[in-house]
């Protein structure tokens, strides 16, 4: 499909010598773009379609998302780059040196793109056809999308596959705010302009959020939004996070989401201490204690992720005060080599889960 054939088309349709515009494109994708859609595919939209195909649908939502943002977007790209510069070099006091300075560095500024366009569009792995969305389809006969045809060389396919290769590249805590864009926005304009945020999860629960920050866990896996949460507009307020993949649905409120400064010390502390993952309004804090063998010591001194501070030791006993999730989540893989001595409860639940595991193996 071609920039300039969609505008004939688009023209031809309007006048009415066609009956519909054609939508339908093919292109090719590298076998990492690929695979990378396949897994998006079953973590964004796990209720679509089963057929272990990339859908039209998310391929369309990822293009509607990411052009206004992407270096595939080399118009775009370009022209914000020229916004940057002439802001940067507003103090020149020569305007002909100015813009030759500006021409210089987005010479190369295209080059580069230009070379990233290329490898992007290299490799061919797997076909695949999809039809484009109306929104999507709207963007490409506007001015704004026309402006991209001579990148492309007026190849529609192309400038969607550097732009899904462009997605695919992004580690994954990356292409969640993509994907999720919409609700990122919202909670954007929320922290700015301090203001309430009603969140709609996904099994439809309703918390309004004094929102301060957009996080991430540390070891840079999922993104969370942190702030003073409550089931009601008017509080009881707790310290918490949501992460971003469970929301439906948010929308700024009326009321006001402003977060004292003595408060926003006490959660950037939990944080730290915690773990932003942890924040769970409805998962409050105990007294977890742990004994190791010299092994589980050594383990605990390496594996670091979701691991929890301890605040006492002795010898190779170590007290900590995090949540029961948690310490499940954490101290369950050490398997024989540790060994929780409090909550009985934390402990009898590693005992089932332990033996349950055994009994799978009993017949071998």
């Amino acid at each position: 499909m071609k920039f300039s054939g969609l505008r004939k088309s688009a023209q031809a349709y309007s006048v009415g010598d066609i009956t519909r515009i054609e939508n339908k494109q093919r292109i090719s994708l590298s076998s990492h773009a690929y695979s990378t859609l396949l897994h998006d595919l079953d973590v964004f939209q796990p209720t679509g379609q089963q057929s272990g195909e990339i859908s039209s649908e998310l391929i369309n939502h990822i293009f509607s998302c990411f052009c206004n943002e992407a270096e595939s977007s080399v118009a775009e790209a370009m022209q914000k780059k020229r916004l940057r510069l002439l802001e940067l070099l507003s103090s020149m006091q020569d305007p002909h040196a100015r813009e030759k300075s500006i021409a210089l560095i987005l010479k190369e500024y295209n080059a580069e793109l230009e070379q990233k366009r290329k490898n992007r569009c290299r490799e061919k792995d797997h076909s695949l056809t999809f039809r484009i969305s109306k929104d999507n389809l709207d963007y490409l006969l506007s001015d704004e999308g026309q402006k991209e045809s001579p990148a492309y060389r007026d190849n529609i396919g192309a400038y969607f596959k550097a732009l899904l290769e462009e997605y695919c590249e992004h580690p994954y805590v990356e292409r969640e705010r993509i994907y999720y864009r919409n609700p990122v926005d919202e909670i954007e304009l929320a922290i700015q302009n301090r203001k309430l945020l009603r969140v709609v999860t996904r099994k439809q629960y309703i918390s309004y959020v004094k929102p301060l920050e957009l996080g991430q866990d540390t070891g840079r896996l999922y993104n969370y939004l942190v702030g003073l949460i409550a089931s009601h507009q008017e509080g009881p307020w707790q310290i918490g996070s949501i992460r971003l993949s469970s929301i439906s649905n948010c929308a700024r409120q009326a009321h006001s989401g402003f977060i004292s400064a003595e408060k926003e010390k006490e959660i950037r502390k939990a944080v730290k201490e915690t773990g932003i993952q942890y924040l769970s309004g409805s998962d409050t804090f105990q007294k977890i204690v742990v004994e190791f063998t010299p092994v589980g010591e050594k383990m605990y001194g390496t594996i670091l992720h979701l691991r929890p501070q301890y605040t006492n030791r002795d010898g190779r006993i170590y007290e900590f005060h995090c949540s029961f999730r948690q310490a499940d989540n954490y101290f369950f893989k050490f398997g024989h080599h540790a060994r929780i001595l409090e909550p009985i409860q934390l402990a009898e639940l590693f005992q089932r889960k332990y033996r349950n595991a055994a009994i799978k193996y009993e017949s071998i």
